[in-house]
C-alpha cells in the first residue's frame, strides 16, 4: 500500500494461460500437447497440427514426452518463425515418408483458419402455404371466398386511411378483383 491508501503495482513475471490443449507462453510462443494411446498416435496428431502451425508461421523449438493416465503425451513448444517454415515443411514431408501407411498425413497444406469461409448450414425450405389435399371444387370455392373477403377488407382499410367512407362501387370492384385472385390461387395450389 502507498501512503494514499492505494495498492502499488509491481512488475510480476508473466504467467502462462491455458487455451484448450495449448499454453500461450508469451508473445509469439505457444506450447501444445498431443495425446495418444501410443507414441505413434501422439506423433500423428503432432504432424497434422504442425502443418497448420507451420502455415501460420510457427516453428517447433522444444519437445518432451510424458505419460498421463496411461496416455502418451508429446508437449511441443512453438515460436513465431516464418523464415523457418520451408525447413519445417520439408522435415514434416520426410516424417510423412517414414510414417505408417495406416494414417497418412494430408497431401496438401491446409490454409490458415482465418481465411477459410464459414460454411452456412442449409436453411430448410418451409412451404409458403400448407399443403391440404382438397378437391378442386373446394379449393376454388375457398380461394374465391377468401379473396373476396381480403379485397373488401383492403378497400375498407384504404378508405379509412384516406379519411373517407368506402362507396359501393369501390367495394364491388375490390371484392371482384379479390374473388378472381383467390379463385386463381385455389386453382394453382395443389
Amino acid at each position: 500500500m502507498t501512503s494514499g491508501g492505494s495498492r502499488s503495482i509491481r512488475a510480476r513475471p508473466a504467467r502462462s494461460r491455458k487455451t484448450g490443449s495449448a499454453t500461450v507462453l508469451g508473445p509469439g510462443a505457444q506450447e501444445r500437447s498431443y495425446h495418444g494411446v501410443t507414441r505413434d498416435e501422439a506423433l500423428q496428431a503432432y504432424y497434422a497440427d504442425a502443418l497448420v502451425m507451420a502455415r501460420m508461421g510457427y516453428a517447433p523449438k522444444s519437445e518432451r514426452w510424458k505419460t498421463v493416465k496411461g496416455e502418451q503425451v508429446l508437449v511441443v513448444g512453438y515460436v513465431v518463425a516464418p523464415d523457418e517454415t520451408p525447413a519445417v515443411l520439408e522435415a514434416l514431408a520426410q516424417a510423412d515418408a517414414h510414417a505408417p501407411a495406416a494414417t497418412p498425413l494430408p497431401a496438401t497444406l491446409p490454409g490458415p483458419v482465418i481465411d477459410r469461409p464459414v460454411a452456412k448450414a442449409p436453411t430448410p425450405r418451409v412451404p409458403v402455404v400448407l399443403s391440404v389435399s382438397l378437391p378442386l371444387e373446394a379449393r376454388l370455392a375457398l380461394g374465391a371466398l377468401g379473396g373476396l373477403v381480403v379485397g373488401v377488407v383492403a378497400c375498407v382499410m384504404i378508405a379509412a386511411a384516406a379519411s373517407e367512407s368506402a362507396d359501393v362501387v369501390s367495394l364491388a370492384i375490390s371484392g371482384f378483383i379479390g374473388l378472381l385472385v383467390g379463385a386463381l390461387a385455389g386453382l394453382t395450389l395443389d
